[in-house]
């Protein structure tokens, strides 16, 4: 679920995106003679009050590709709809978005204007192939734009943290172009007022919290069976300490206390380098955290398996070889 949500905030939707109010209205229909206009002033503006955000420019388009022979004459023709966006602009992520590297089946990305992407069924149906060349028929509209889509600096979608966003532009780059026309005036969208996108959110949320719970109930089960069985491998240290004369609720709250301290430096190591920095995304992150995290997984594991434990819960020598 969490991989459509991501799937379409990177094709579509964006975490939150910017159209005109007549666009927004007939946003199935993708109709560009409704586009963004004083697209340059309205992104700068963008960037400067949501540095933190990634913002990228797209249009929807349908044309007329004609495909020629090798004389220039006209082999074929189709209907074709694409999406224009920045694949070269320096630090551009539109192309890992749209996952084209990995999806390039002949050929290369676009190294410079004029080149273009195809579908590859559409190649194979009017017989072309990397380097050759059509002409496309359409519309254009200098310095305009379908969308401006916004990418928050988070992993997963923040619906809150986007309702925020969209807030803060109502209140102040939204005001900035209020003396255009109220049709043609920007307004921003969350990726929950989008596509329908409202109700996934919500079985997404529900789905999520029910498997936490259920994660949770059974997790609980687990550790209550260990924490039995681990107080019955420590009766007999129980019995010394009684009879030593120590106090059965000192005993209690002292397990209390134990069990605290373990499981809140458990939880700090596995937060720091399990959560910060999993095996998907050590590649974004600091290459020491992440070797730091497996080291301190692989030593408890070395630990453990060479460790035979008393009554009193001490290593007093190796169980095995591992």
């Amino acid at each position: 679920m969490g991989d459509s949500i991501e799937m379409s905030s990177n094709f579509d939707t964006g975490d939150v995106k910017v159209v005109t109010r007549a666009y927004a209205q007939q946003s199935d229909q993708y109709p560009n003679d409704l586009a963004l206009i004083r697209v340059d002033t309205l992104l700068e503006a963008l960037k400067a009050g949501f540095p933190d955000m990634s913002w990228a420019p797209r249009i929807r388009f349908g044309a007329l590709a004609d495909f020629p022979d090798s004389l220039g004459e006209t082999r074929g023709q189709g209907p074709v709809s694409g999406w224009a966006v920045d694949l070269l602009g320096e630090g551009s992520r539109e192309p890992e978005r749209f996952n084209l590297p990995a999806a390039i089946a002949r050929g290369r990305m676009p190294e410079k204007r004029g080149e273009v992407l195809l579908a590859e069924n559409l190649a194979a149906r009017f017989d072309v192939g990397p380097g050759d060349f059509f002409t496309l028929f359409g519309t254009t509209m200098e310095g305009a734009a379908g969308e401006i889509l916004g990418f928050l600096p988070v992993f997963h979608y923040d619906d809150r943290m986007a309702q925020e966003v969209v807030s803060r532009f109502e209140a102040g780059i939204g005001d900035s172009f209020s003396g255009q026309d109220l049709e043609y005036a920007p307004v921003m969208l969350t990726l929950g007022h989008q596509a329908g996108m409202a109700q996934m959110l919500v079985y997404a949320q529900a789905i999520s919290g029910m498997l936490i719970f259920l994660f949770v109930l059974a997790m609980s089960i687990v550790l209550w069976n260990a924490g039995l069985l681990g107080g019955l491998r420590r009766y007999t240290e129980f019995g010394i300490r009684i009879a030593l004369g120590e106090d059965k609720g000192h005993i209690y709250r002292s397990l209390l206390w134990e069990a605290l301290v373990i499981g809140g430096i458990g939880s700090v190591l596995e937060y720091r380098f399990q959560f910060l920095c999993p095996d998907a995304e050590c590649q974004h992150a600091n290459a020491r955290d992440c070797a730091t995290g497996h080291y301190a997984s692989h030593l408890l594991h070395w630990f453990y398996s060479r460790c035979h434990f008393n009554a009193f819960g001490q290593c007093t020598g190796r169980s095995g070889y591992i």
